[in-house]
């Protein structure tokens, strides 16, 4: 009796011992599932913050591009700015270098020239000071106007009087219906003035040099000496301008290629900077999974100790 009321408490105590440990059992799966969401829920934050750690990246490498081409763009600009002003000024220097030599050439050409009819203020006993007088309109100037045409020009002696305008011959201008005998004979004796000199030049100078005198030949031959002289001079100065153009470009060209290869230069130099920065930034990102790996699988090793601990296999203790 004593002994089966025995066996009955152990059997009590064992049934006791047993819920117990099923309670306990409970209460650690419960422990264990919370622990796996709270698991759950940091691997998921760890992801989303990797995520967005790589977006910032990308966003960061996005935006050193985009500074980099507008640093690219900005210089381009400075320097076909800087380009347009260059050509401005060389166009500027080589249009006022063709005024002088224009200017040059009609001074040495009308001090040259010696037909041309140089007007006075003054006017002769046969026309008054009070008389209005119109300036003759200078011939345009010419290429072959630069050389010296032989024989030269004559200059008229006298000079020949000045034009003048018979509607304005007197202070009061006049209409059709006055006269203008006095003015209209000065322009009639002014222009067989005019005829007769021609004749003479054209009979007294168009003769024969090869058998002239001996000033007559020696004029002649002056006259070939001096036209073959200013040839050889405007060749000369014709290939001085020609060597100096060629020699602002070829130092423009030098400038040129030393520019670029300085551009080259530095532009390998970015792009090398740019690798180095995008090398060392993958190198980050792989260092970053890899802890979060490690992080991850220490995690899981705690978890797997925890739960040997609370409900390990031999928990009778009956293997060894």
């Amino acid at each position: 009796m004593n002994s089966v009321e025995k066996d009955s408490e152990n059997t009590t105590n064992f049934d006791e011992s047993l819920n117990a440990t099923l309670e306990e059992k409970q209460k650690l799966e419960n422990m264990l599932s919370s622990m796996k969401a709270e698991s759950s829920t940091l691997r998921s934050n760890i992801e989303s913050a990797v995520e967005e750690l790589r977006k910032i990246n990308e966003e960061i490498q996005d935006i050193q591009m985009k500074k980099k081409i507008l640093i690219k763009k900005q210089s381009m600009r400075l320097q076909r700015e800087q380009k347009a002003q260059e050509e401005l000024l060389a166009l500027c220097a080589d249009k006022q270098k063709i005024e002088d030599l224009i200017n040059a050439e009609l001074e040495t050409s009308l001090n040259d020239r010696n037909g041309i009819i140089k007007e006075k203020s003054t006017v002769t006993d046969s026309v008054c000071n009070q008389y209005r007088v119109i300036m003759p309109v200078q011939p345009p100037l010419r290429t072959r106007s630069i050389y010296l045409v032989y024989p030269p020009p004559v200059k008229y002696d006298p000079i020949p009087p000045p034009r003048i305008n018979p509607y304005f011959y007197s202070k009061h201008a006049k209409n059709m219906l006055a006269e203008t005998t006095d003015a209209s004979y000065y322009i009639h004796e002014r222009a067989n003035q005019m005829l007769r000199n021609e004749y003479d030049r054209f009979h007294n100078y168009y003769a024969n040099y090869y058998y002239g005198n001996m000033q007559e030949k020696e004029d002649y031959r002056k006259y070939i000496r001096e036209g073959l002289k200013q040839q050889m001079m405007d060749k000369i100065k014709r290939k001085k301008e020609e060597w100096l153009i060629k020699s602002a470009e070829g130092r423009q060209i030098e400038d040129e290629c030393r520019k670029y290869f300085h551009d080259k230069v530095i532009n390998e130099q970015k792009k090398r900077a740019f690798l180095l920065t995008f090398r060392d930034m993958n190198k980050k990102i792989m260092e970053e999974n890899e802890r979060i790996k490690k992080v991850e699988r220490r995690n899981e090793i705690e978890e797997e100790r925890e739960q040997l601990k609370f409900n390990p296999i031999n928990w009778r203790q009956t293997l060894k």
